[in-house]
């Protein structure tokens, strides 16, 4: 089996770095099962330290993981195939949400495969999976004293640049029942010098440990994501110029050395055009004629997925927001004045279409 970024969850990235995750990477760290695990289990809930908490443990809202739909209704530009409908479902992307938690997972571990792979593009070399442990006592630290001695720690092993993601806890061999345990998590570049690191162990009571070499993209993404699913969050109130307060999320992925955002710059994805594939026209946010939600309603039926001559639906936006009229005109230029007022009247009132999907009444109703 062949797992993409789609199929995880999330939409693919760009065509420049399609990545495919094979699914022994994907099985192998059973993030599926920690996801669940942080939602289902009292003490993952329970658990903080240092102001840190675990993921997914948060009130999600009310569209949280509900279906929604966008789609073009201009099927009379669709050369009889009907309407155009893309269901999709909504998330929050919050670290803190029950129901999004790995949605945003999987954000900040394609964010991060775009910067691991940028790094080594310009600067070559692999990238390794290393863990950084503290002597026992430093449960009882001060989070900033234990991520100071790591910077130095890290520089004294061979480490050159790193994304680091700090977990403030291990579990038991089921992954069901964190204790404290503060760790940093790297995929990490340099060259580790073994002495260094039996130096640093007898002298400073710290751990380096490499789990193991990471030879591709997809085992990247398959790595951040296993260790974003139990990381730390840490959150807190600010105050902000306008005299508001906001409840502000510390970066759960953080960038040192030769790959931090000071000295590695990598270009912001260009957000996807979302637009129909026969008219090429934007797609629309669409609801259920009537104002009907699809808040709490089984999946879509499978002939809502592309051209369907579905009818059931309308557009959320007005019309005149969302079609540029002029395009429109050059469209049917063909038409006589009178045929084009007569699309245009249909595209609004949605009544170009004249029956239903049969699936779709168990769907609606």
């Amino acid at each position: 089996m062949t797992l993409t970024f789609t199929t995880l969850g999330y939409p693919a990235l760009p065509p420049s770095i399609q990545i495919t995750l094979q699914s022994e990477h994907a099985n192998k760290s059973s993030t599926k099962h920690i996801f669940e695990e942080s939602i289902r289990q009292s003490s993952w809930s329970n658990f903080s330290w240092n102001g840190f908490r675990l993921p997914g443990q948060g009130e999600p809202y009310r569209t949280c993981n509900k279906w929604s739909v966008i789609g073009c209704l201009n099927s009379y530009l669709h050369n009889g195939k009907g309407n155009y409908f893309q269901p999709y479902k909504k998330t929050c992307s919050r670290s803190s949400c029950s129901e999004c938690v790995e949605a945003w997972a999987n954000k900040q571990a394609n964010r991060a495969v775009r910067r691991h792979v940028k790094r080594m593009k310009v600067l070559g070399g692999k990238t390794s999976h290393v863990v950084f442990s503290p002597p026992l006592s430093a449960v009882s630290w001060d989070y900033k004293k234990m991520d100071s001695e790591f910077k130095r720690i890290a520089k004294q092993v061979g480490m050159t640049g790193a994304s680091v993601i700090f977990h403030p806890a291990r579990f038991d061999k089921q992954k069901t029942t964190p204790y404290a345990s503060p760790h940093f998590h790297t995929v990490a570049y340099g060259w580790f010098d073994g002495e260094a690191i039996s130096k640093v162990a007898r002298e400073k009571g710290w751990t380096v440990k490499k789990i193991r070499t990471i030879k591709t993209e997809g085992e990247i993404f398959a790595t951040i994501k296993y260790l974003l699913s139990h990381t730390g969050i840490k959150q807190k109130i600010i105050e902000t110029k306008k005299g508001t307060k906001q409840l502000r999320t510390s970066h759960t992925v953080r960038w040192i050395g030769d790959v931090s955002y000071r000295k590695l710059r990598v270009e912001k994805e260009e957000k996807e055009e979302r637009v129909c594939p026969e008219c090429q026209f934007e797609l629309q946010r669409l609801r259920l004629k009537d104002g009907l939600s699809l808040l709490d309603r089984p999946p879509p039926p499978s002939e809502l997925l592309g051209f369907s001559h579905c009818n059931a639906f309308e557009v959320v936006d007005t019309f005149e927001k969302s079609i540029h009229y002029d395009d429109l005109w050059r469209e049917v230029k063909d038409e006589s004045k009178m045929e084009r007022e007569a699309l245009l009247e249909s595209s609004v009132t949605g009544k170009k279409t004249s029956f239903y999907c049969q699936r779709l009444e168990e769907f609606v109703s």
